[in-house]
């Protein structure tokens, strides 16, 4: 039983950079109605197109949660930014008032 994690950890997959999916297919890149000379992959579940990542089932589950933090950091500081802006405009507003008299 324990042969068998270890082994599928080892094992090496693609999945997609962008939502971690494994549902990965070749495609074709169409530029100006010429074929690219290179593999392109498109992913099942996003269609997102690229390259995909290739990794064990933990640096997968890794990369994405480092995704996922990412995301949330950004999210914190998209939030503080709309409330500093709340902030500021009540104060432009007085200002632009007292101005105007």
């Amino acid at each position: 039983m324990k042969a068998k994690k270890e082994n599928k950890e080892k094992k090496m997959k693609k999945f997609c950079p962008n939502c971690g999916s494994t549902q990965i297919r070749p495609t074709t890149l169409i530029a100006e109605n010429v074929l690219a000379d290179f593999k392109m992959h498109e992913c099942v579940d996003c269609s997102w197109r690229g390259q995909p990542l290739e990794g064990t089932e933990t640096f997968v589950q890794a990369f994405l949660e480092g995704k996922r933090k990412k995301k949330g950091k950004e999210k914190q500081a998209q939030e503080i930014e709309e409330q500093e802006m709340s902030e500021q405009e009540p104060e432009e507003k007085a200002e632009e008032e007292a101005y105007e008299e």
